[in-house]
């Protein structure tokens, strides 16, 4: 099992493709039945990106916890870490690069999770190395 309380980096590069925004690149932690924390990056025309953090409950309802833009290039085939973390009082955060995206406290799941996905819905991305540690 993964501790509640976690932090998932992932270093990522992505390239522009026509469309690309209507797609994203989803990284999250799972529970039993694909509940759990979902970070959606989705591509900007002007080169950023929404970053939307979502909370899934174990009947598929998806709620957005938080939501930001990034402004700095993202399909620029160059890495960038993406960071997605929770600490033990709830606290959640999320950054692209050295850039603090997201910071809610969200008290959604309480047990350990049980897996990590990465999901492309659309576009050219590659996920160069995935760490991820819990606290004990």
């Amino acid at each position: 099992p993964i501790t509640n309380a976690f932090q998932l980096q992932a270093e990522i590069s992505t390239r522009a493709m026509p469309r690309a925004a209507e797609g994203g690149l989803e990284l999250g932690l799972l529970q039993a039945g694909n509940a759990g924390y979902r970070l959606l990056l989705t591509p900007r025309s002007d080169s950023g990106a929404t970053v939307t953090l979502y909370a899934v409950s174990p009947r598929g309802t998806q709620r957005v916890v938080d939501s930001a833009e990034y402004t700095d290039a993202l399909a620029d085939d160059q890495p960038l870490q993406v960071t997605l973390a929770r600490r033990p009082n709830g606290l959640m955060s999320a950054a692209l690069g050295e850039t603090q995206l997201i910071s809610v406290s969200d008290g959604s799941f309480n047990d350990p999770f049980t897996g990590v996905m990465i999901a492309n819905r659309g576009g050219d991305y590659a996920v160069k190395r995935l760490t991820l540690r819990g606290t004990r």
